[in-house]
Formats: C-alpha cells, structure tokens, sequence
C-alpha cells in the first residue's frame, strides 16, 4: 500500500516519495497557486521546482531555497540545468516534528 500522504495532493513529492539521497538536476522554477494550510478555503503562491525526468514538482521553502542559493548563486533562473541532492529527514515545523525534504549543502558530481 502507498503511504497515505500519496491520496492527497499527487502534484508535488514529499519525502515519502524518496528512499534516500536522490540526485536531481533542476528543470525549471514557476509559480503556483495551492491551498493555505493555515486558513481554509483560502490560497497562496508557493515557488514550485521541476526536475528532468520527474513527474511530480517540488514546492520550494525558504530553508532549501538558501541551500540552492548558496550553491548556484541567487538567481533562480541560473538553477535551470543544475545539479542537487535533496533527501528525506525530519524537521521541526508547526509545532511538531514532521516528515520534510532538504538539499545536502554540496553539488553533487
């Protein structure tokens, strides 16, 4: 059986979906428009990474989107065609310790 985080929203991996450290090699970046977790019924604009050769995006937060930058440089566009590790791990947020996804601070080869 699936984990069951994978019923709710296929759009977008989390860190169910990885099985360790995974190679991933940057595609594009846009803007798009989900569901608030904090105030139902309402939306908001959240910064999504696609990558090549993978279905679903990933929705960019500020702590993997400083790791990025620190390694390819602020500019978003710049991240197209590069290379990171991201990986599944624990973090504490809204009050608990969740299930997260982060970027190993060092470019893979």
């Amino acid at each position: 059986m699936p984990h069951y985080k994978k019923l709710f929203d296929p759009r977008f991996i989390g860190s169910w979906d990885l099985n360790g450290d995974t190679n991933v090699v940057m595609k594009s970046m846009s803007i798009e428009e989900m569901n608030d977790p904090d105030d139902a019924g309402s939306t908001v604009q959240r910064p999504v990474v696609a990558f090549e050769n993978a279905k679903k995006g990933w929705v960019l937060n500020a702590t993997n989107a400083a790791t990025i930058a620190k390694l390819h440089g602020t500019d978003t566009d710049d991240w197209r065609g590069k290379k990171i590790t991201i990986y599944p791990t624990t973090c504490k947020a809204f009050g608990a310790v969740v299930d997260c996804i982060r970027v190993k601070d060092k470019v893979p080869k």
